[in-house]
């Protein structure tokens, strides 16, 4: 996948997308796993009338939220479908949940990630 900067095809398939924020906050350069989970907790209904109202085909999420999202959504942590570094599960015929790290970690090479999270999510 070409870089950003560098394709014009790549920016305007970034309009197709929504980003739910799940602290609903601006972010930090961090944020410990507690203070996730909690504002998943405390958001949790938003969330899901989100996911619900935006009805997307494919949803990202990474630790911890992707499996709390999964728990709500009525699916077990064992169903994941493993991509190398991400993994998929669906949801319903045209809907799935992919698992990918967060996008801002650094232990994994960009062309691996990019290209798990596109075979995890290709599999829906």
């Amino acid at each position: 996948m070409p870089e950003l900067n560098d394709c014009e095809e790549i920016r305007n398939g970034l309009k197709k997308i929504a980003y739910i924020n799940i602290s609903k906050l601006p972010a930090l350069k961090s944020t410990p796993v507690d203070r996730i989970v909690e504002a998943y907790q405390k958001h949790r209904g938003l969330i899901l009338d989100q996911i619900k109202t935006y009805a997307p085909n494919i949803i990202f999420a990474c630790n911890p939220h992707a499996n709390l999202l999964l728990k709500d959504l009525g699916l077990e942590e064992s169903q994941w479908k493993q991509f190398g570094t991400a993994a998929s599960i669906k949801i319903s015929p045209g809907q799935s949940l992919v698992w990918v790290a967060h996008p801002s970690q650094r232990s994994i090479k960009r062309a691996v990630y990019v290209n798990d999270a596109i075979k995890a999510s290709a599999d829906y």
